[in-house]
């Protein structure tokens, strides 16, 4: 005896087939227990120490007026953080718009400095920089700075969003200027100093693959300690991460007690079970007071 199925029948068996698969995923193939991925060491730079200063003595460059230069020269917009190491673009240009007599005045630039501390957001304006220069050469220029040792990833990242412009169309950098007095820290409890152990366990908010996180990670190693590189998950064994949108964003999640629910990471496996985490700490290069 033969039992014909309607279409529409069909279709119900299809679809809880398919419903099937799908919940099997989400609630036994996604939550299963993985190994956790080791941490790879890809090499080692040692900085030289500098002997002497390179200036014999002082150097003096007469401070520009606070008079706006209209020179006509070339327009550029340059985006920066709250931080020292910019002082030495503001002394060059005499302030937020360059001024007569300015170092940048005098090389015939017309520069407005503006302030953005989140560098996706920078990285977007130089991209839609780039899409308007090609179709109008005439567009201002737009530069932005970025911590060194942060550099690889936003580059990574920005000549990604470049390459549908074509080749001609290709992230620069060049050093331009000072260097940080002192704010570059992480900031945690007290016992943290007596003991770094104290810090294994408990989380840090910094922007993430920046120099903000790269204190952390030096200072962590400097102490015999891992850091968790996985910002999804909690290892008891390691100091965690929480990831930030900028420096002020990862002070604001340490004052607000911000919290998140995380995956357990137990002897090098990730778990189904959760927990919540908050922020122990702070690691920034930038001031945040």
């Amino acid at each position: 005896m033969s039992v014909k199925v309607k279409p529409g029948g069909k279709i119900l068996g299809i679809v809880l087939v398919l419903g099937g698969i799908y919940a099997a995923k989400v609630f036994w193939w996604d939550k299963r227990p993985q190994q956790a991925k080791a941490a790879t060491e890809i090499g080692s730079v040692k900085l030289p120490d500098a002997p002497e200063a390179s200036l014999s003595k002082d150097a003096v460059i007469p401070l520009p007026s606070a008079e706006e230069a209209m020179n006509g020269g070339t327009k550029i917009s340059w985006r920066i953080m709250a931080w020292n190491s910019q002082f030495p673009l503001m002394y060059a240009n005499g302030g937020a718009n360059t001024t007569k007599g300015s170092l940048l005045d005098k090389a015939q630039l017309q520069l407005e400095i503006v302030r953005q501390d989140d560098c996706n957001k920078s990285i977007a304006d130089m991209v839609k920089f780039a899409q308007e220069y090609k179709s109008n050469p005439n567009t201002p220029g737009v530069f932005a700075s970025f911590m060194g040792d942060g550099m690889p990833m936003f580059f990574a990242a920005l000549a990604k969003e470049l390459e549908p412009l074509g080749p001609d169309y290709q992230p620069v950098a060049f050093y331009a200027m000072g260097k940080s007095y002192g704010e570059d820290k992480l900031m945690g409890p007290i016992d943290w100093k007596r003991d770094p152990k104290n810090a294994i366990g408990k989380t840090v908010a910094c922007v993430l693959r920046d120099g903000d996180m790269n204190i952390l990670v030096k200072w962590a190693g400097d102490n015999g300690m891992r850091v968790n590189p996985d910002e999804t998950t909690y290892d008891r064994n390691a100091i965690n991460l929480i990831a930030a949108n900028d420096f002020l964003d990862a002070a604001n999640k340490y004052i607000t007690d911000y919290k998140e629910s995380r995956k357990l990471v137990i002897d090098g496996k990730k778990i189904s079970k959760d927990t919540t985490v908050g922020v122990d700490a702070v690691s920034t290069g930038r001031r945040v007071t």
